[in-house]
Order: structure tokens, then sequence, then C-alpha cells
């Protein structure tokens, strides 16, 4: 009896996990800001997400622009720029856009904090952190 009620707790389980995936796509839906995490990727050099913006401050400090950003079910809207189509890869969750003449695709990591995803550049490596307002 007691593997039993293992088993179904590992079923419902699976089935809780799966339908919140299955809606993956749903949940990045709204506005957001998106602040990017700055990775120190070598002694001398560090990465950002290509969709935030340095403003330089002076000879030797920089500031890293956050970006809103307005998703719909088919369009990406990224601070002042036209709404774009956008490709959604439902095996991978991951987003592909045009952006500035190239394209982005970026993993889409569900985060379980409310109101926050982080998209991953498998390429760089480099982290968006998405906010809901």
């Amino acid at each position: 009896m007691k593997n039993k009620n293992i088993l179904s707790l590992v079923l419902v389980t699976l089935f809780l996990c799966l339908t919140n995936l299955a809606n993956a796509q749903s949940e990045i839906y709204g506005t957001w800001t998106g602040h990017c995490a700055l990775e120190k990727s070598s002694i001398s050099s560090t990465c950002i997400c290509g969709l935030c913006s340095i403003e330089k401050i002076d000879d030797a400090s920089v500031q890293i622009q956050t970006v809103d950003i307005t998703i719909t079910d088919k369009t990406i809207n990224l601070g002042y720029t036209e709404p774009v189509e956008y490709k959604w890869d439902k095996d991978t969750y991951a987003i592909s856009f045009m952006y500035k003449n190239s394209e982005e695709t970026f993993k889409v990591l569900i985060s379980s904090i409310a109101n926050i995803i982080l998209w991953k550049d498998p390429k760089s490596g480099c982290i968006l952190i998405l906010q809901k307002k």
C-alpha cells in the first residue's frame, strides 16, 4: 500500500510539473523590465546581454540600462522599437526574434519567484532577468 501512495504522489507531481511547462509560453506574456546581469568572463572582460544598453559615466565606470519588454502571443517589443514577431520553440522553451538586424535567441527559465523569469543566451551564457511590471 505504501508503494502505491508513493507512486501516486510521483505521478501527481510529474503531472503538475508538465502542466506548468505546457503553459510556459503564456507565462512570458505581458510587460516586463529587463535587467542585464553582468558576468565576469575573464580577468579583463565582462559579458552582458545584447538587449541592454551601456551608458558611459566616466573613464572608469559605466551604467547598464534596463530595457522595457512587452510580449504578446505573437510579437515582442523591446524598448522603443517596433514590435517584431517571435518564434517560440516549445521543445526547448526558447524565444527567437530579430533585434538590430541580428537574430537573438534566449532559453526561457521559469522562476519559482513570483513575477520573475530568466532568459539565458545559449551562445554567450549571459542572463537577462525579467521582472513583471
